[in-house]
């Protein structure tokens, strides 16, 4: 007879990808390396820095082999009720973000969760504010769903089955059909790198797919970050 999971294990988030782990000295000489050869520290200010945080988080989603209107269409499909997948640092959360004007210029109403490795579960609260003013049509984009537990995920969805949709993020497929799958590549950090710093791309174009495969594909998060730290 097989066993019967106990409520505590009904809760705990499902097992997710763990975020890949960075030599800090490592980082820091390349760091330092990269600066020398761009020269930054000598030619501009902190407030210059292309990679500063404020133009990082202007740049956005970019989609790969599938168009704005193949996605939205592909949603539609899927009745609202659809996961966006990927490793950590993949862009998940941006995606979801520039989905929102989207479904909002469809006249969707949309309800917004987030959760973290700081917030795990959801306040009761604001769960019950959320329910009682749920409405049919309601689209519900839902950052982080992977923490919750199973028997957690489960009264979720019971508690807001009358919404017009779900659209998650999760680090694996598996609680709702995938929308679309995140990935990185070193021609996606090129680009990126490229957009904020157009002079620096073709000295940087050598650097970047060792510092890709080094780091995985968080590369260009931390090491951006970690540039601008350098000269603030």
């Amino acid at each position: 007879m097989p066993r019967r999971r106990r409520r505590d294990e009904w809760e705990r988030p499902e097992r997710m990808t763990p975020k890949p782990r960075v030599d800090s000295h490592a980082f820091r000489d390349e760091g330092h390396r990269l600066l020398h050869t761009l020269r930054l520290s000598e030619v501009m200010k902190a407030r210059d820095n292309p990679f500063s945080t404020d133009r990082v988080l202007r740049v956005r989603y970019k989609l790969c082999d599938i168009t704005w209107p193949q996605l939205l269409a592909r949603l539609e499909r899927l009745n609202y009720r659809a996961a966006i997948v990927g490793p950590h640092g993949s862009g998940k959360t941006t995606l979801l973000e520039d989905l929102e004007p989207r479904l909002i210029e469809s006249r969707l109403p949309i309800k917004r969760l987030r959760l973290d490795d700081e917030h795990p579960s959801l306040d009761r609260a604001a769960a019950r504010e959320l329910n009682g003013a749920l409405r049919s049509r309601d689209v519900i984009l839902f950052d982080g769903a992977e923490q919750l537990g199973w028997y957690a995920w489960h009264r979720f969805v019971a508690k807001t089955r009358r919404a017009g949709g779900w659209i998650i993020t999760q680090h694996r497929p598996g609680r709702l059909p995938t929308l679309v799958e995140c990935r990185t590549s070193p021609k996606l950090l090129l680009g990126i790198v490229s957009e904020l710093f157009p002079d620096g791309s073709q000295t940087l174009g050598l650097q970047l797919p060792e510092l890709y495969l080094r780091h995985g594909g968080i590369c260009a998060t931390r090491y951006v970050n970690y540039t601008t730290g350098l000269l603030s």
